[in-house]
């Protein structure tokens, strides 16, 4: 059986939100041209992060009303979604560059879309 804490899901994708935002409001680009295109990245994650987020709370809010019998997952999807769950631990660092920083955030989501698939 595979148990997945959505509440630590959707916990892990708001912290990322919330370090997307702080790239949005503070880009690192050394000129204009590149603080804009920063924001601009920055704020395609943000959209991509809140799609994966209502997907969690709908799902986190629907669990309870269904009751819904489904077939146990295989171990190859257990151990897609225990990967998956290990890269939303990972934390997008202040000191990383902005390319690398959008290269996490997109890996992160990218494991929120597994697990979100899985569910």
């Amino acid at each position: 059986m595979c148990n997945i804490n959505l509440d630590a899901v959707i916990a892990s994708l708001d912290t990322l939100f919330d370090s997307l935002n702080q790239l949005r409001i503070n880009p690192p680009g050394p000129t204009l041209a590149d603080r804009i295109q920063q924001r601009i990245q920055a704020t395609a994650k943000m959209a991509r992060t809140n799609e994966r987020l209502l997907a969690l709370h709908n799902i986190r809010d629907n669990r309870a009303a269904a009751q819904v019998v489904v077939n146990p997952p295989t171990q190859q999807e257990i151990d897609k979604i225990n990967n998956a769950l290990a890269v939303l631990s990972t934390v997008v660092q202040q000191q990383q560059t902005f390319d690398e920083m959008l290269a996490t955030a997109t890996v992160i989501l990218d494991a929120s879309k597994t697990i979100s698939d899985a569910l």
